[in-house]
This record gives C-alpha cells, sequence and structure tokens, in this order.
C-alpha cells in the first residue's frame, strides 16, 4: 500500500533547497508514494508534475490566523505517515500543532545553521521536553555544523540524522565554453541577502586589477540588501565591472564561464552552489562559513 508524504516548503522558486526538491517530486518512486506538496508562498518557478497534490497557503504577514486554522486542519488528516516540513522558523510551529494532535511521525529538515536558529533551536528544545512522548520525531540536517550545533541544545535521545546535499554530476561538469569576455571573471551564485556577505567581494574589487569582473547570479530576496550593494558599487566605481543576473537554468554554463568561484558567506550548511562549482572544475575561493564542512583545504579559505 502507498504511503501518503506531506511537504511542507517556503516556497519552489530558484535555490538550492528547492530545487533538489524539484528534483525529488519528478523522480521518486510513485509505486510506493503519494505525494502531497504544501507551500507557504504561491511562488513557483520550477515545474511540477501532474500528479503532486499542490496546496498553497499564501500566508500573509507574521501573523495570519486563517493560514494557521488551515495548516492544523491539514495537518489533523489521519492520511499522512510522513509529515515532512522544511521550514526554519514554521518548523517549532508544526512540532506544537503535531504535538497537539499526538502525530509522532514529524520529520523536521534543517538546512541551515549559525546563531540566528539559536533562537529556534532552543523553542525546539522547549517543545521537545513538553511532547517528550513524541521523541519520535526525527530531525535531519544537511551539514555536520547544524548538526552540531543542534546537539548544544537539544536531548542526546533526539534523532538527528545527517544527510549530505548532493548533486547531479551528469548534469554539472567540466565543458569547454568559449568566452565572449577575455577578461578574468569572478563569479557569485545564491540569494541576494544579507548572510551571503557579499559585500565583501565588492571591497575586494575597488583593490584589484580592473581586468577583473564579477557577475553575480540569484534572486534579489532582500531588497534592502540589494539596493545597499548598489550604493558600494557606485561608492567604489565598479559600475563597468560588476553585473547582476536573474538565476538561469543552465548554470552549469555559468561555473564553466568562471575563472574563480566565490561565496563568502557569513555561514552556510553545505552549500549546493559550492557542490557544483566544484564538480564543474571551477576554482572555489570561499568564506570560513561557508566552508563548515571543510570542503576546501585551508588556502582556499578565507
Amino acid at each position: 500500500m502507498k504511503k501518503n508524504i506531506l511537504i511542507i516548503s517556503p516556497t519552489l522558486s530558484k535555490g538550492g533547497m528547492e530545487r533538489q526538491l524539484s528534483v525529488f517530486l519528478q523522480y521518486f518512486d510513485r509505486k510506493k508514494y503519494n505525494v502531497t506538496l504544501a507551500l507557504l508562498r504561491n511562488k513557483i518557478e520550477y515545474e511540477i508534475p501532474d500528479d503532486i497534490e499542490v496546496i498553497q497557503f499564501n500566508k500573509k504577514g507574521k501573523i495570519d490566523l486563517n493560514f494557521y486554522w488551515k495548516l492544523f486542519r491539514i495537518l489533523k488528516q489521519s492520511k499522512w505517515d510522513i509529515i515532512h516540513s522544511k521550514i526554519s522558523g514554521l518548523n517549532e510551529q508544526i512540532m506544537f500543532f503535531c504535538g497537539l494532535l499526538g502525530k509522532d511521525n514529524l520529520i523536521i529538515e534543517i538546512r541551515s545553521s549559525g546563531k540566528r536558529l539559536y533562537k529556534n533551536y532552543k523553542q525546539m528544545d522547549f517543545l521537545y521536553k513538553i511532547f517528550h512522548k513524541y521523541n519520535k520525531w526525527k530531525i535531519v540536517t544537511n551539514s555536520n555544523k547544524a548538526k552540531n550545533e543542534l546537539t548544544n541544545f537539544l536531548s542526546k535521545k533526539v534523532n538527528i540524522e545527517v544527510i549530505y546535499n548532493a548533486i547531479d554530476t551528469n548534469k554539472f561538469k567540466s565543458i569547454k565554453i568559449n568566452k565572449k569576455d577575455d577578461r578574468y571573471i569572478l563569479g557569485f551564485v545564491g540569494r541576494i541577502q544579507l548572510e551571503k556577505n557579499i559585500e565583501i567581494i565588492l571591497e575586494a574589487m575597488k583593490n584589484i586589477d580592473k581586468n577583473i569582473i564579477l557577475e553575480i547570479y540569484g534572486n534579489k530576496e532582500n531588497m534592502n540588501y540589494y539596493t545597499n550593494l548598489l550604493n558600494l558599487i557606485d561608492k567604489y566605481k565598479l559600475k563597468e565591472r560588476v553585473t547582476f543576473f536573474d538565476v538561469v537554468d543552465d548554470i552549469e554554463k555559468i561555473y564553466n564561464r568562471f575563472d574563480i568561484f566565490i561565496l563568502p558567506s557569513n555561514h552556510e550548511g553545505t552549500p549546493n552552489v559550492l557542490l557544483e562549482a566544484m564538480a564543474c572544475e571551477c576554482v572555489c575561493l570561499v568564506s570560513k562559513g561557508a566552508n563548515s564542512d571543510n570542503y576546501l583545504d585551508k588556502k582556499f579559505v578565507f
């Protein structure tokens, strides 16, 4: 008999976690599972197969009582064999509802780490203690760093498993690209948001050879941060050397154009973009925060 899986995700926009989810939705075993996808917001940038039921919450603001009532009613359904939550912040609210409903089939996904999530970890610990009989709840992280941070807050009885990010090496590999621009290209791929620390690249750009350019690919998730970056570009007179692009479908070709892939994040779990760039045999230069699982030798880490 097929198992019914409910996956609760922020969006299906073009990010690392969402890209992995979109691949799963295409290729999971239809003979074993029925999958329902519940999205916090209706931002869908990947194709969803016709046999996937999609629920769109369209959550409005931080406090949306209609959303919480709808979420509670969906979680209450008895048909779910697995409830899989992929949203830091909402994870704790789903734990609370599952505790009230007596659901012990919850998988909580933690795909990031760092001090900004410590508050969430404390809330998770509190909920585990309240609903201690539901310690069957499983936590999955994508890095040892995230697991180690969680163990500082949660009981040793809590089941935490590390499943590392993986990428398709048939897609991400070294290919010959004829560059139209003969200048030296630094490249960044990722969401345009504060934790990515992109400003440090701009700080470096003002002091290095003018024949070196920077290409930035990613969704502009934080418009205030994006505006601050534009102001820095203007301040350092880098307009001719820095270009922003949206996410592209054939990003493997972009990695192969880069002379150096640079990821200066303040913190990461196991970043998909680093694995993708490495698979494309691009030289990678990353911050210590982006090298949390020590993929790169120290000479490539700042």
